[in-house]
């Protein structure tokens, strides 16, 4: 009897542990949106979530990583110039759950990388959502600026 019992206590006191604990919260999502300035004519990255057409302010669902870029400007007078470089995108990992107690979610990341003449930055702002003039980068070829480049329309 008393073998019994303590296997019961056993059993209810594992059952309380592992049904006790609360799920772990969801990673949050990172985002990337993209603005630039008239001296732009071309971008590029190996970012998989950057369509190949890009629309200025749109917020592109984009895994965590780093990504090489570049970009090439000109001034309208015949001089050209260009950028190149990497970038870090990085989540927000959700909470670990407790006892009867659910983990937080991790809050999302809204990343914008601003290309202008002068060179790139990039900034996060965990509540980018503002109504902005867009416009977009499309794909041409241009043996001029050597290669597969893009073209503001």
């Amino acid at each position: 009897m008393k073998i019994l019992v303590t296997l019961f206590m056993g059993i209810l006191l594992s059952s309380v542990l592992f049904l006790g604990c609360g799920q772990d919260g969801e990673d949050g999502k990172a985002y990337l949106s993209f603005t630039w300035d008239w001296y732009v004519d071309s971008y590029t990255d190996n970012n998989p979530g950057v369509p190949s057409t890009i629309h200025e302010y749109t917020d592109y669902e984009v895994a965590p990583g780093t990504y090489y870029y570049e970009y090439y400007c000109s001034d309208g007078l015949g001089n050209y110039w260009g950028y190149e470089g990497t970038y870090k995108i990085t989540i927000n990992k959700g909470e670990k759950g407790g006892f009867l107690v659910d983990g937080e979610d991790g809050e999302d990341n809204y990343f914008r990388m601003t290309l202008s003449g002068s060179g790139p930055s990039m900034s996060l702002n965990k509540s980018i959502k503002i109504s902005e003039k867009k416009s977009s980068l499309t794909p041409v070829k241009n043996l001029a600026l050597l290669g597969f480049l893009w073209k503001k329309v």
